[in-house]
């Protein structure tokens, strides 16, 4: 007997896997016919989170504000959505948030993302092919009728109207399938009601009666694309091993901010926690170099929840590391910087990241070392001596001063190093505000005996 390749498929997708955001008010459509942006950004949400195991909520109204093929609130395609996120990429949607009205583009080209370099259309009416897709794939784009009066009164069931058209003219997000009573449906993701308790709104329309009513398309990820989402090469269980190289064979200059590797510089406040920035910042490189993603992650969960620093009065890259590998970390939008020690919290499992199983540390006084691993890594965990009093007041230029010791006492990212005028520095990222230095980055001098100690207390995750 021949089998299909369809009689493999799950009788039931109707499982709760967290492929998609809850909804939440902030993105009802409301009089926006923003229908086909919600329907594209959540099948790229459900790309991302099946690659990386990260549920990033995108951004809605970048497409309706910045997608000009499209017609904003009055209307467009899940197809144009995706054509301009191949060009433009996405932001979060705690960066663009959603209004439910048209305005200016104003998207941060450093804040986003590039998650598909192309879509796929599902064969024109072809139902076991959409459920191919849906089982093998993730969340579809998908266009259904709702001109039925009963389609905006539907409360629970199996919704089928003989009245459905095969032209569609509102578009949805397809998350599952399913049978109950001998009777098959979809269940789709719709965006026009919002239940009393903040879960998934979802409508089970039925199946094998819908015929052609269903437009379906998917984001793919290509060889090409543009965002390598490995799942096992992101999130290794091994300690990278780097082979030595001799300094003429390392780059001359490196900086990682100009590769989009490191995130805007925060303020610390009057919180001791720059053992939490730095080590947060060496875990937002490791993420960004293996899936082409920069997560702003929580500082405040290190602050609040790693019991082995003393929250605002101290602590260690180090420990912070340890916490995060038994504990994971979770993003910022899901646990702000206050800025002050707090309860513990943390409960999210969607969002909760598990990024590093190890770190390593860099030798210690061993500057060659530390530009090694700063070339062919990325930014790296350091501490400094801040106990100059010139410190403080470093405005711009490479610092030095003959008062600093090799014995450290603030945390800081290292995101490269470079020479001016002869003279060698480390670009270091303080948690001082951008107006501290050099839009809050400092230059140390490099090549000067372990200058304040940057080569001192170097380390990062794998």
């Amino acid at each position: 007997m021949t089998v299909s390749r369809h009689t493999l498929l799950p009788e039931d997708l109707s499982n709760g896997k967290t492929y998609t955001p809850r909804m939440h008010r902030g993105n009802k459509p409301g009089s926006c016919g923003s229908c086909w942006a919600f329907s594209a950004v959540g099948a790229l949400e459900g790309l991302v989170k099946k690659e990386i195991d990260i549920l990033l909520r995108l951004s809605a109204q970048q497409l309706v504000d910045c997608s000009l093929i499209n017609d904003g609130c009055q209307g467009g395609s899940a197809t144009d959505a995706f054509k301009y996120v191949i060009q433009h990429g996405i932001s979060l949607d705690s960066d663009y948030t959603y209004t439910g009205k048209e305005g200016y583009c104003f998207q941060n080209p450093k804040r986003k993302i590039f998650p598909c370099s192309g879509y796929v259309k599902i064969p024109f009416g072809d139902e076991m092919a959409l459920q191919d897709a849906l089982a093998k794939i993730g969340p579809i784009s998908v266009s259904i009728d709702t001109s039925p009066k009963g389609f905006e009164f539907y409360h629970s069931g199996i919704y089928f109207n003989k009245e459905c058209q095969a032209i569609p003219n509102h578009d949805a997000l397809l998350v599952g399938y399913g049978t109950a009573d001998g009777e098959d449906y979809w269940i789709v993701k719709n965006r026009l009601e919002i239940t009393t308790n903040d879960v998934l709104s979802a409508v089970c329309i039925e199946r094998k009666k819908l015929g052609q009513n269903l437009q379906m398309e998917r984001c793919e990820k290509h060889q090409e694309s543009d965002m390598d989402l490995d799942l096992s090469s992101a999130f290794s269980k091994k300690k990278k091993k780097i082979p030595k190289k001799n300094e003429t064979e390392l780059p001359k200059a490196v900086d990682w901010r100009i590769k989009g590797y490191v995130t805007e510089v925060r303020d610390q406040g009057n919180c001791g926690s720059c053992w939490a920035f730095n080590a947060v910042g060496a875990l937002e490189a490791l993420i960004k170099k293996q899936t082409k993603i920069l997560v702003p992650l929580s500082i405040q969960q290190l602050v609040d929840c790693s019991l082995e620093g003393e929250g605002c009065d101290g602590g260690s890259a180090e420990e912070a590391f340890k916490y995060v590998i038994k504990h994971g970390i979770t993003l910022d939008s899901s646990y702000g910087y206050t800025g002050k020690e707090g309860y513990c919290y943390q409960n999210d499992a969607e969002s909760t990241l598990f990024p590093c199983s190890d770190f390593v540390e860099i030798p210690f006084n061993d500057e060659l070392a530390l530009k090694e691993a700063v070339a062919r890594i990325g930014p790296i965990s350091v501490a400094i001596d801040i106990s100059p009093k010139r410190f403080r007041f470093y405005h711009t230029g490479v610092y030095y001063s003959k008062d600093c010791s090799i014995s450290p006492n603030h945390g800081a990212l290292l995101v490269g190093y470079g020479t001016d005028n002869g003279e060698d520095y480390w670009i270091v990222k303080n948690s001082w505000g951008t107006e501290f230095g050099e839009n809050g980055y400092i230059r140390i001098a490099r090549n000067r005996n372990n200058h304040c100690g940057i080569a001192s207390r170097a380390l990062y995750p794998v």
